[in-house]
């Protein structure tokens, strides 16, 4: 599928506007920052504990697979375990004006079949208040983890499913809420920005959640001098029915190469029910 969107590149100037703007009228508590973003989420519950007047919240999982390959009755690969584990760690406190100051440390772990492992992590500072939560670190991803589609049951990835470029690593972040209404806007070091909102409420039996993000990124690359815009929207629509989980994600991106543009569009359909301790 493919479609084509006009979109204009916003001024640096309005970009801090519009942080300014969301930042001046909002009214609620701190929000929590979690830095995971991977495909496995993390247990639901962390663990706490109090040491003095911080608290400490701890949570993770550890995933693992084996494999066993044969072709024409050779085996190629032998018996491989690979494991996958992540863990998370936030300590807050509470200042005498009642924010919320804390720190957020994530990392993950894997194993590779050719003994290429890998390790990452992520790390970022808040401080939150009555008047939202301001991050900043390693939180150009809080923006999607917020308006994707929920995770699946194991560590499967679907490609293509998200826009082609992205933020940097590094950036500052905004959260704040107005009702069942959460907006998160990012701005990383190059001036790159994203800006995300969800909605979610229960009607009868039903619960409904909707997520719309706005992606504005420019990157300068080595190959000939190419500088290469994007502006990108996505959608995501969920409806939770008892024990079942139906979910659509819907982007458009437009891609600018030297005057070459380039439109994109992904769509990608789910659906999950949990039997008991079970989810398919």
């Amino acid at each position: 599928m493919s479609a084509t969107v006009q979109l204009s590149r916003t001024s640096n100037a309005t970009k801090l506007a519009l942080l300014a703007l969301i930042l001046c009228t909002s009214t609620n508590r701190a929000s929590a920052v979690n830095l995971n973003y991977d495909s496995l989420s993390s247990l639901e519950e962390p663990l706490a504990v109090e040491v003095g007047d911080t608290t400490l919240l701890l949570t993770g999982l550890v995933d693992a697979s084996w494999t066993d390959l044969d072709l024409n009755g050779s085996d190629v690969t032998g018996d491989d375990l690979f494991l996958t584990t992540n863990t998370q760690l936030r300590a807050e406190t509470q200042l005498p004006n009642s924010w919320t100051l804390g720190a957020t440390y994530f990392a993950s772990y894997a194993s590779g079949q050719t003994n290429n492992d890998s390790y990452t992590d992520n790390a970022a500072l808040f401080v939150g208040g009555v008047w939202g939560t301001l991050a900043i670190g390693n939180t150009t991803g809080l923006v999607r983890e917020q308006t994707r589609r929920r995770r699946g049951a194991g560590n499967a990835v679907l490609q293509f499913d998200d826009y082609v470029f992205g933020l940097t690593d590094v950036g500052v972040s905004y959260i704040t809420r107005f009702g069942p209404a959460q907006i998160i806007a990012t701005i990383d070091d190059e001036s790159n920005y994203e800006i995300g909102t969800s909605f979610q409420r229960p009607l009868g039996n039903k619960d409904y959640r909707f997520t719309l993000r706005w992606q504005d990124t420019q990157q300068d690359t080595d190959s000939f001098g190419a500088t290469i815009e994007s502006q990108s929207i996505g959608f995501v629509s969920e409806l939770t029915y008892g024990s079942s989980v139906f979910d659509l994600n819907f982007g458009v991106e437009d891609i600018t190469v030297n005057k070459t543009k380039v439109d994109r569009t992904f769509l990608s359909i789910g659906a999950s029910r949990k039997w008991n301790a079970f989810t398919g």
